[in-house]
């Protein structure tokens, strides 16, 4: 029985990679109505956590956010630590983007941050508090912001987590930029370029000469802006070609999967 239920999990993230959503959903009830049965532990948490990942494709913020507080759940009364860490982060998240909710965004992101730090993982430290500080600059609570982003750069930075070093780095420019401070917001965009480039994170690198060539333009400085606005052209093109890509490849999957279904 755990080796079916881990069959629809892989079967249920393969639908879903080849964006057949409805047999997804599918699979992953399965997983979750086999372990229910059989008292199988691990799976429904891993279900709940990449069920949500579906509703998120198809945009359905309302069941994206209910697999989150049913994986919450789950985990909790499993105690997995680690997939309450993820639950927490991720719902926090929606709360931060999507029908913004500050209050309920900080609590969840707060008690994420508060678990982690009892487990000592870095991980679940640091990447939290990045949206935190965002949480906060959508609000333009500027100060409370830096401080989110530094504190999670006195974690991300000696644990070489570059993809979070990256981020803080960068919206800490932005910030800067927003207050006025150019030299400020100069010197932490280019740290997080530097961050940004060892991992050839291609998104990051998009969106922040994307900000400075704002900023060169507030001042305007139009030959940097312009210089700017072409490497972020570059890198959001990288990433466009990367996302149509990976799109003719799941293209194929689907066409072979439903030539082998019609056989």
């Amino acid at each position: 029985t755990e080796i079916l239920a881990k069959t629809m999990i892989f079967m249920g993230s393969y639908s879903r990679r080849t964006k057949f959503y409805m047999e997804s959903i599918s699979y992953f009830e399965n997983a979750i109505a086999i372990a229910e049965k059989n008292r199988l532990k691990n799976i429904i948490p891993a279900s709940y956590f990449n069920l949500q990942y579906v509703y998120k494709n198809l945009g359905n913020l309302k069941e994206q956010r209910n697999s989150l507080r049913k994986l919450i759940d789950a985990a909790s009364s499993e105690q997995d630590t680690m997939f309450i860490e993820k639950g927490l982060q991720v719902l926090g998240k929606t709360y931060v983007e999507d029908e913004r909710n500050f209050k309920v965004a900080d609590s969840l992101l707060r008690k994420c941050i508060e678990i982690a730090r009892l487990k000592k993982d870095t991980l679940y430290i640091t990447w939290p508090m990045t949206d935190q500080g965002y949480n906060y600059y959508l609000e333009k609570e500027y100060d409370s912001s830096i401080k989110c982003y530094n504190q999670s750069l006195s974690y991300s930075v000696p644990s070489k987590l570059y993809f979070i070093s990256a981020n803080a780095l960068g919206n800490l420019g932005t910030i800067y930029r927003d207050l006025g401070e150019t030299e400020k917001s100069l010197k932490y965009y280019l740290e997080s370029i530097e961050q940004a480039k060892t991992i050839n994170y291609i998104f990051h690198l998009s969106w922040v000469y994307k900000d400075m060539s704002e900023m060169y333009l507030r001042l305007k400085d139009t030959s940097n802006a312009y210089n700017n606005y072409v490497l972020f052209k570059q890198f959001s093109d990288s990433v466009l070609m990367k996302t149509s890509s990976e799109g003719l490849t799941d293209a194929r999957i689907r066409y072979d999967a439903d030539t082998h279904n019609k056989e």
